[in-house]
Protein backbone atom coordinates (compact mmCIF):
# COMPACT_ATOMS: atom_id res chain seq x y z
CA UNK A 1 0.00 0.00 0.00
CA UNK A 2 1.01 3.24 -0.90
CA UNK A 3 1.05 6.79 0.62
CA UNK A 4 -1.60 7.68 -1.30
CA UNK A 5 -3.75 4.55 -0.45
CA UNK A 6 -3.39 5.32 3.36
CA UNK A 7 -4.20 9.01 2.87
CA UNK A 8 -7.62 7.72 1.06
CA UNK A 9 -8.65 4.94 3.44
CA UNK A 10 -7.17 6.65 6.49
CA UNK A 11 -10.00 9.32 6.85
CA UNK A 12 -12.52 6.99 5.62
CA UNK A 13 -11.48 4.69 8.44
CA UNK A 14 -11.44 7.38 11.15
CA UNK A 15 -15.04 9.15 9.49
CA UNK A 16 -17.52 6.78 10.90
CA UNK A 17 -15.26 5.00 13.35
CA UNK A 18 -14.33 7.63 15.55
CA UNK A 19 -17.10 8.58 16.52
CA UNK A 20 -18.51 5.26 16.78
CA UNK A 21 -15.45 4.64 19.46
CA UNK A 22 -16.41 7.76 20.91
CA UNK A 23 -19.84 6.57 21.62
CA UNK A 24 -18.95 3.08 22.73
CA UNK A 25 -16.28 4.41 25.11
CA UNK A 26 -13.40 3.29 22.55
CA UNK A 27 -10.97 5.97 23.27
CA UNK A 28 -11.01 8.59 26.11
CA UNK A 29 -13.64 10.67 24.35
CA UNK A 30 -13.43 13.87 26.99
CA UNK A 31 -15.22 13.08 30.08
CA UNK A 32 -17.61 11.03 31.81
CA UNK A 33 -20.99 9.98 31.83
CA UNK A 34 -22.69 13.05 33.00
CA UNK A 35 -24.84 15.63 30.67
CA UNK A 36 -24.29 18.68 32.75
CA UNK A 37 -22.71 21.49 31.24
CA UNK A 38 -19.11 21.79 31.20
CA UNK A 39 -16.42 24.80 31.09
CA UNK A 40 -14.71 23.04 27.83
CA UNK A 41 -17.32 23.76 25.45
CA UNK A 42 -16.90 26.18 23.23
CA UNK A 43 -19.88 27.10 20.49
CA UNK A 44 -17.54 27.99 17.41
CA UNK A 45 -19.27 25.98 14.25
CA UNK A 46 -16.55 24.61 11.82
CA UNK A 47 -16.26 26.33 8.63
CA UNK A 48 -18.26 23.53 6.91
CA UNK A 49 -21.38 24.25 8.82
CA UNK A 50 -21.19 27.86 7.03
CA UNK A 51 -20.88 27.13 3.35
CA UNK A 52 -23.87 28.70 1.25
CA UNK A 53 -25.35 24.78 0.54
CA UNK A 54 -26.17 24.85 4.25
CA UNK A 55 -29.90 24.95 4.94
CA UNK A 56 -31.46 25.59 8.35
CA UNK A 57 -34.91 24.89 10.01
CA UNK A 58 -36.08 25.36 13.37
CA UNK A 59 -36.52 22.20 15.41
CA UNK A 60 -38.66 21.16 18.47
CA UNK A 61 -36.23 19.57 21.41
CA UNK A 62 -39.48 17.31 21.34
CA UNK A 63 -41.40 16.67 19.42
CA UNK A 64 -44.03 15.15 21.24
CA UNK A 65 -43.94 17.94 23.69
CA UNK A 66 -46.11 21.47 22.80
CA UNK A 67 -44.25 24.25 23.46
CA UNK A 68 -41.16 22.45 23.83
CA UNK A 69 -37.35 24.87 23.20
CA UNK A 70 -36.59 24.88 19.68
CA UNK A 71 -32.85 24.88 18.29
CA UNK A 72 -31.73 25.74 14.51
CA UNK A 73 -31.16 22.48 12.28
CA UNK A 74 -28.64 22.18 9.70
CA UNK A 75 -28.57 20.13 6.73
CA UNK A 76 -26.22 20.03 3.83
CA UNK A 77 -28.02 20.24 0.27
CA UNK A 78 -25.27 19.98 -2.62
CA UNK A 79 -27.68 19.99 -5.05
CA UNK A 80 -27.31 18.32 -8.61
CA UNK A 81 -26.75 19.93 -12.43
CA UNK A 82 -29.90 18.16 -13.02
CA UNK A 83 -32.85 19.32 -11.17
CA UNK A 84 -34.57 15.79 -11.97
CA UNK A 85 -32.08 13.62 -10.70
CA UNK A 86 -32.85 11.89 -7.83
CA UNK A 87 -31.97 13.06 -4.45
CA UNK A 88 -29.39 11.03 -1.70
CA UNK A 89 -30.81 11.37 2.27
CA UNK A 90 -27.70 10.68 3.96
CA UNK A 91 -27.85 9.61 8.01
CA UNK A 92 -24.32 8.73 9.39
CA UNK A 93 -23.60 6.14 12.07
CA UNK A 94 -21.64 6.97 15.65
CA UNK A 95 -24.26 8.18 16.46
CA UNK A 96 -22.60 11.27 15.87
CA UNK A 97 -20.73 11.00 13.49
CA UNK A 98 -20.13 14.27 11.08
CA UNK A 99 -22.28 14.26 7.97
CA UNK A 100 -21.91 17.78 6.96
CA UNK A 101 -18.59 18.64 4.66
CA UNK A 102 -17.78 14.87 3.69
CA UNK A 103 -18.16 12.87 0.99
CA UNK A 104 -20.19 10.12 3.33
CA UNK A 105 -21.00 7.04 0.86
CA UNK A 106 -19.03 8.24 -2.04
CA UNK A 107 -22.03 9.33 -3.30
CA UNK A 108 -21.71 10.47 -7.44
CA UNK A 109 -22.03 14.38 -7.72
CA UNK A 110 -24.47 14.31 -10.45
CA UNK A 111 -27.17 13.11 -8.39
CA UNK A 112 -28.64 15.26 -5.68
CA UNK A 113 -27.13 14.26 -1.97
CA UNK A 114 -27.98 15.86 1.15
CA UNK A 115 -25.74 15.48 4.31
CA UNK A 116 -27.04 15.85 7.78
CA UNK A 117 -25.48 15.87 11.27
CA UNK A 118 -27.45 14.20 14.16
CA UNK A 119 -29.28 17.10 16.63
CA UNK A 120 -26.72 17.94 19.15
CA UNK A 121 -23.53 17.34 17.52
CA UNK A 122 -21.15 18.59 14.40
CA UNK A 123 -23.23 21.76 12.73
CA UNK A 124 -26.42 20.99 14.81
CA UNK A 125 -24.01 21.40 18.17
CA UNK A 126 -25.20 23.80 20.89
CA UNK A 127 -23.99 27.29 20.33
CA UNK A 128 -24.73 28.41 23.97
CA UNK A 129 -21.20 27.51 25.58
CA UNK A 130 -23.29 26.75 28.90
CA UNK A 131 -25.41 25.06 27.39
CA UNK A 132 -25.86 21.28 27.23
CA UNK A 133 -29.03 19.53 25.73
CA UNK A 134 -30.93 16.79 28.45
CA UNK A 135 -30.43 12.90 27.81
CA UNK A 136 -33.81 13.23 26.80
CA UNK A 137 -33.18 15.33 23.49
CA UNK A 138 -31.62 12.54 21.88
CA UNK A 139 -33.81 9.63 20.78
CA UNK A 140 -33.45 7.90 16.94
CA UNK A 141 -37.32 9.04 16.70
CA UNK A 142 -36.13 12.90 17.15
CA UNK A 143 -33.28 11.99 14.57
CA UNK A 144 -35.45 10.92 12.05
CA UNK A 145 -38.21 13.73 12.14
CA UNK A 146 -35.47 16.36 12.20
CA UNK A 147 -34.70 15.05 8.68
CA UNK A 148 -38.48 14.57 7.60
CA UNK A 149 -38.84 18.32 8.32
CA UNK A 150 -36.10 18.78 5.64
CA UNK A 151 -37.53 16.05 2.96
CA UNK A 152 -41.06 17.72 3.49
CA UNK A 153 -39.77 21.80 3.10
CA UNK A 154 -37.83 20.92 0.13
CA UNK A 155 -40.71 18.77 -1.34
CA UNK A 156 -38.55 15.93 -2.52
CA UNK A 157 -40.16 13.12 -4.52
CA UNK A 158 -37.86 10.99 -5.76
CA UNK A 159 -35.11 10.40 -3.58
CA UNK A 160 -33.34 7.57 -1.62
CA UNK A 161 -32.26 7.04 2.05
CA UNK A 162 -28.91 5.99 2.64
CA UNK A 163 -27.20 5.11 6.07
CA UNK A 164 -24.06 3.24 7.81
CA UNK A 165 -23.39 1.96 11.00
CA UNK A 166 -26.35 3.67 13.85
CA UNK A 167 -27.40 5.05 10.36
CA UNK A 168 -28.65 1.95 9.41
CA UNK A 169 -30.98 1.71 12.62
CA UNK A 170 -31.69 5.62 11.75
CA UNK A 171 -32.72 5.22 7.95
CA UNK A 172 -34.66 1.99 8.84
CA UNK A 173 -36.99 4.11 11.37
CA UNK A 174 -36.61 7.31 9.36
CA UNK A 175 -38.43 5.22 6.49
CA UNK A 176 -41.02 3.93 8.72
CA UNK A 177 -42.27 7.00 10.19
CA UNK A 178 -41.97 8.58 6.67
CA UNK A 179 -44.53 5.66 5.46
CA UNK A 180 -46.68 6.75 8.10
CA UNK A 181 -46.95 10.35 6.87
CA UNK A 182 -49.84 9.95 4.05
CA UNK A 183 -48.29 13.91 3.08
CA UNK A 184 -44.83 12.84 2.07
CA UNK A 185 -43.65 10.93 -1.04
CA UNK A 186 -41.98 7.83 -0.06
CA UNK A 187 -38.37 7.20 -1.06
CA UNK A 188 -37.84 4.82 -3.74
CA UNK A 189 -35.18 2.71 -1.89
CA UNK A 190 -33.34 1.78 1.33
CA UNK A 191 -29.54 1.19 1.10
CA UNK A 192 -27.75 0.79 4.61
CA UNK A 193 -24.14 -1.00 5.19
CA UNK A 194 -22.47 -2.12 8.39
CA UNK A 195 -26.26 -2.97 9.28
CA UNK A 196 -27.43 -3.22 13.28
CA UNK A 197 -30.55 -5.17 13.72
CA UNK A 198 -30.99 -4.80 17.05
CA UNK A 199 -29.38 -3.64 20.12
CA UNK A 200 -26.33 -5.11 22.16
CA UNK A 201 -27.37 -5.90 25.26
CA UNK A 202 -24.58 -5.55 26.92
CA UNK A 203 -20.82 -3.92 26.25
CA UNK A 204 -19.36 -7.37 26.43
CA UNK A 205 -21.16 -8.96 23.46
CA UNK A 206 -20.01 -5.86 21.34
CA UNK A 207 -16.47 -5.73 22.32
CA UNK A 208 -16.26 -9.69 21.63
CA UNK A 209 -17.25 -9.21 18.03
CA UNK A 210 -14.17 -6.40 17.93
CA UNK A 211 -11.85 -9.17 19.31
CA UNK A 212 -13.18 -11.92 17.41
CA UNK A 213 -11.88 -10.08 14.01
CA UNK A 214 -8.90 -8.69 16.41
CA UNK A 215 -8.01 -12.50 17.41
CA UNK A 216 -8.04 -13.29 13.02
CA UNK A 217 -5.40 -10.97 11.98
CA UNK A 218 -3.10 -11.10 15.17
CA UNK A 219 -1.27 -13.29 12.85
CA UNK A 220 -0.43 -10.87 10.13
CA UNK A 221 1.26 -8.52 12.43
CA UNK A 222 5.07 -8.31 12.70
CA UNK A 223 5.64 -10.55 15.86
CA UNK A 224 8.10 -7.81 17.69
CA UNK A 225 5.45 -5.02 17.25
CA UNK A 226 2.49 -7.13 18.43
CA UNK A 227 4.66 -8.31 21.43
CA UNK A 228 5.20 -5.15 22.54
CA UNK A 229 1.02 -3.93 21.52
CA UNK A 230 0.23 -6.72 24.07
CA UNK A 231 2.84 -6.65 26.78
CA UNK A 232 4.61 -3.22 27.12
CA UNK A 233 1.54 -1.25 29.36
CA UNK A 234 3.03 1.86 27.50
CA UNK A 235 4.45 0.98 24.38
CA UNK A 236 4.80 4.05 22.24
CA UNK A 237 3.30 6.34 24.79
CA UNK A 238 0.23 4.83 24.75
CA UNK A 239 -2.25 3.02 26.95
CA UNK A 240 -3.42 -0.33 27.16
CA UNK A 241 -7.36 1.70 26.21
CA UNK A 242 -5.68 3.84 23.71
CA UNK A 243 -4.66 0.32 21.84
CA UNK A 244 -7.70 -0.89 22.32
CA UNK A 245 -9.06 1.63 20.58
CA UNK A 246 -6.57 2.48 17.87
CA UNK A 247 -6.99 -1.71 17.34
CA UNK A 248 -10.54 -1.56 16.98
CA UNK A 249 -10.25 1.77 14.26
CA UNK A 250 -7.94 0.27 12.49
CA UNK A 251 -9.92 -2.97 11.92
CA UNK A 252 -12.73 -0.80 10.17
CA UNK A 253 -11.73 -1.02 6.69
CA UNK A 254 -10.45 -4.40 6.88
CA UNK A 255 -8.91 -5.91 3.54
CA UNK A 256 -7.07 -3.24 0.83
CA UNK A 257 -6.45 -5.50 -1.66
CA UNK A 258 -3.38 -6.22 -2.63
CA UNK A 259 -2.22 -5.53 0.56
CA UNK A 260 -4.18 -7.78 2.80
CA UNK A 261 -5.65 -6.39 6.06
CA UNK A 262 -5.63 -2.58 6.73
CA UNK A 263 -4.64 -2.71 10.54
CA UNK A 264 -1.18 -4.76 9.46
CA UNK A 265 -0.37 -2.52 7.03
CA UNK A 266 -0.38 0.43 9.35
CA UNK A 267 1.16 -1.36 12.32
CA UNK A 268 3.97 -3.27 10.84
CA UNK A 269 5.97 -0.36 9.54
CA UNK A 270 6.46 -0.18 13.51
CA UNK A 271 8.93 -2.53 13.84
CA UNK A 272 10.84 0.45 12.20
CA UNK A 273 10.06 3.32 13.86
CA UNK A 274 13.04 4.85 12.92
CA UNK A 275 12.03 4.67 8.73
CA UNK A 276 10.00 6.82 7.11
CA UNK A 277 7.15 4.34 6.70
CA UNK A 278 7.11 3.81 10.67
CA UNK A 279 7.32 7.48 11.68
CA UNK A 280 4.35 7.73 9.17
CA UNK A 281 2.57 4.76 10.83
CA UNK A 282 3.20 6.32 13.94
CA UNK A 283 1.63 9.87 13.12
CA UNK A 284 -1.63 8.54 11.61
CA UNK A 285 -1.70 6.73 15.31
CA UNK A 286 -1.21 10.13 17.28
CA UNK A 287 -3.95 11.54 14.48
CA UNK A 288 -6.70 9.06 15.01
CA UNK A 289 -6.07 9.67 19.03
CA UNK A 290 -6.19 13.85 19.05
CA UNK A 291 -9.01 13.21 16.16
CA UNK A 292 -11.85 13.41 18.95
CA UNK A 293 -11.15 15.78 21.93
CA UNK A 294 -12.68 19.15 22.57
CA UNK A 295 -15.91 19.52 21.61
CA UNK A 296 -16.71 17.22 18.95
CA UNK A 297 -15.84 14.38 21.92
CA UNK A 298 -18.00 16.29 24.65
CA UNK A 299 -20.98 16.71 22.34
CA UNK A 300 -20.54 13.00 20.90
CA UNK A 301 -20.73 11.72 24.60
CA UNK A 302 -23.73 13.34 25.28
CA UNK A 303 -25.49 11.83 22.44
CA UNK A 304 -23.71 8.01 23.20
CA UNK A 305 -25.14 8.01 26.57
CA UNK A 306 -28.87 9.95 25.93
CA UNK A 307 -29.80 8.34 23.04
CA UNK A 308 -27.05 4.83 23.09
CA UNK A 309 -27.99 3.81 26.50
CA UNK A 310 -31.69 3.61 25.96
CA UNK A 311 -31.73 2.58 22.51
CA UNK A 312 -28.23 0.62 21.56
CA UNK A 313 -26.11 -1.03 24.10
CA UNK A 314 -27.60 -1.93 28.01
CA UNK A 315 -24.29 -0.74 29.11
CA UNK A 316 -21.33 1.36 28.43
CA UNK A 317 -17.58 0.66 29.15
CA UNK A 318 -14.14 1.55 28.07
CA UNK A 319 -12.25 -1.05 25.86
CA UNK A 320 -8.83 -2.55 27.14
CA UNK A 321 -6.73 -4.90 25.92
CA UNK A 322 -6.07 -7.09 28.56
CA UNK A 323 -4.21 -10.20 27.81
CA UNK A 324 -4.23 -9.77 24.35
CA UNK A 325 -7.88 -9.51 23.93
CA UNK A 326 -10.25 -6.83 23.87
CA UNK A 327 -12.45 -6.72 26.80
CA UNK A 328 -14.65 -3.79 28.65
CA UNK A 329 -13.07 -1.91 31.40
CA UNK A 330 -14.45 0.13 34.24
CA UNK A 331 -17.37 1.96 35.51
CA UNK A 332 -20.70 1.34 33.62
CA UNK A 333 -21.09 5.21 31.95
CA UNK A 334 -24.97 4.46 31.39
CA UNK A 335 -25.34 3.39 34.80
CA UNK A 336 -23.01 6.61 36.17
CA UNK A 337 -25.41 8.95 34.09
CA UNK A 338 -28.49 7.35 35.41
CA UNK A 339 -29.27 6.15 32.23
CA UNK A 340 -30.79 2.45 31.25
CA UNK A 341 -31.97 0.94 28.39
CA UNK A 342 -35.31 1.87 27.98
CA UNK A 343 -36.36 1.53 24.47
CA UNK A 344 -33.73 -1.36 22.72
CA UNK A 345 -33.77 -0.95 18.89
CA UNK A 346 -35.24 -4.10 17.13
CA UNK A 347 -35.58 -3.68 13.60
CA UNK A 348 -38.65 -5.79 13.89
CA UNK A 349 -40.12 -3.26 15.43
CA UNK A 350 -40.02 -1.06 11.93
CA UNK A 351 -41.14 -3.06 9.01
CA UNK A 352 -41.36 -1.17 6.17
CA UNK A 353 -42.59 -1.38 2.40
CA UNK A 354 -39.80 0.43 0.69
CA UNK A 355 -37.28 -1.66 -0.55
CA UNK A 356 -33.84 -2.37 0.53
CA UNK A 357 -30.43 -3.59 -0.01
CA UNK A 358 -28.12 -4.11 2.10
CA UNK A 359 -24.25 -4.13 1.81
CA UNK A 360 -22.85 -5.85 4.86
CA UNK A 361 -18.96 -7.25 5.13
CA UNK A 362 -18.02 -10.51 6.10
CA UNK A 363 -15.83 -9.76 8.88
CA UNK A 364 -17.34 -6.30 10.46
CA UNK A 365 -16.31 -6.43 13.85
CA UNK A 366 -18.91 -3.64 14.86
CA UNK A 367 -22.14 -4.78 13.79
CA UNK A 368 -22.05 -8.31 12.45
CA UNK A 369 -23.42 -10.02 9.54
CA UNK A 370 -25.74 -12.05 12.34
CA UNK A 371 -26.99 -8.76 13.05
CA UNK A 372 -27.47 -7.73 10.12
CA UNK A 373 -29.30 -11.28 8.65
CA UNK A 374 -31.57 -10.30 11.44
CA UNK A 375 -32.50 -7.21 10.05
CA UNK A 376 -33.00 -8.88 6.38
CA UNK A 377 -35.55 -11.77 7.92
CA UNK A 378 -37.62 -9.45 9.70
CA UNK A 379 -38.73 -6.63 7.04
CA UNK A 380 -40.81 -9.37 5.43
CA UNK A 381 -43.15 -6.34 3.74
CA UNK A 382 -40.39 -5.71 1.37
CA UNK A 383 -38.27 -6.90 -1.26
CA UNK A 384 -34.72 -6.90 0.08
CA UNK A 385 -31.06 -7.31 -1.88
CA UNK A 386 -28.21 -8.64 0.70
CA UNK A 387 -24.52 -8.28 -0.56
CA UNK A 388 -22.22 -9.92 1.64
CA UNK A 389 -18.63 -8.62 0.60
CA UNK A 390 -15.70 -11.02 1.48
CA UNK A 391 -12.99 -10.11 3.60
CA UNK A 392 -14.47 -6.25 3.65
CA UNK A 393 -15.42 -4.78 7.33
CA UNK A 394 -17.50 -2.10 8.63
CA UNK A 395 -18.39 -0.17 5.58
CA UNK A 396 -18.21 -2.13 1.63
CA UNK A 397 -19.11 0.68 -0.04
CA UNK A 398 -17.01 3.60 1.63
CA UNK A 399 -14.01 1.03 2.19
CA UNK A 400 -13.82 -2.06 -0.40
CA UNK A 401 -15.81 -1.31 -3.19
CA UNK A 402 -14.74 2.53 -3.24
CA UNK A 403 -10.75 1.23 -2.80
CA UNK A 404 -11.66 -1.32 -5.82
CA UNK A 405 -13.26 1.33 -7.77
CA UNK A 406 -16.64 -0.05 -8.59
CA UNK A 407 -18.95 1.76 -5.93
CA UNK A 408 -19.80 4.79 -8.93
CA UNK A 409 -21.32 2.45 -11.02
CA UNK A 410 -22.95 0.50 -7.96
CA UNK A 411 -24.00 3.83 -6.98
CA UNK A 412 -25.73 4.52 -10.70
CA UNK A 413 -26.90 0.92 -10.99
CA UNK A 414 -28.93 1.78 -7.84
CA UNK A 415 -30.42 5.29 -8.52
CA UNK A 416 -30.35 4.90 -12.49
CA UNK A 417 -30.05 1.92 -13.84
CA UNK A 418 -31.53 -1.43 -11.33
CA UNK A 419 -31.02 -3.75 -14.22
CA UNK A 420 -27.24 -3.26 -14.04
CA UNK A 421 -26.72 -4.18 -10.29
CA UNK A 422 -25.19 -7.53 -10.74
CA UNK A 423 -23.48 -6.61 -13.54
CA UNK A 424 -22.10 -3.58 -11.63
CA UNK A 425 -21.13 -5.60 -8.43
CA UNK A 426 -19.14 -8.02 -10.81
CA UNK A 427 -17.40 -4.53 -11.90
CA UNK A 428 -15.78 -4.70 -8.83
CA UNK A 429 -13.87 -8.42 -9.29
CA UNK A 430 -14.01 -9.28 -6.05
CA UNK A 431 -15.96 -11.90 -4.15
CA UNK A 432 -19.53 -11.73 -2.81
CA UNK A 433 -22.98 -13.23 -2.59
CA UNK A 434 -25.93 -11.82 -3.08
CA UNK A 435 -29.64 -13.00 -1.44
CA UNK A 436 -33.25 -11.35 -2.11
CA UNK A 437 -36.68 -11.82 -1.08
CA UNK A 438 -39.66 -10.88 -1.86
CA UNK A 439 -42.74 -9.74 0.52
CA UNK A 440 -44.32 -12.50 2.16
CA UNK A 441 -47.90 -12.64 3.76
Amino acid sequence: MNTRDVERIGPVATRILMSLACALALVNCGGGGSSSASSNVTSTLPSQCLTSDIGQRSAPWYYDQAGAPTFTYSYQYKRAADPNAPVVVTVNGGPGAPGIGTNFGNIPTRYGIIYTDARGVGCNAPQDPKLVYPAGFYKTNYLARDVIAVIKALNLTNYYLFGASYGSVHATELAYLIEQDATMAKPKAVIIEGILGKAFPTHDLYFAGIDAQWQRVKPQIDPTVLNQIVSDANYLGYSSKQWAGLIAILLSPGVIPPSGDYIASQLNPLANLGSPAGQSAKAHLDAILSANSGNAALYKLYISIGLGCRELWGTNRTADLVNGSIVGAGQDNCAAAGVSMTDPYDSANFKIVTPILYFQGANDPFTPVSGAQYHFNNQTKTTRVFVTVSDASHLPLDDMFTYLGCAVAIWDSILANPANFTNALNSCSWPYTLNTASPTP
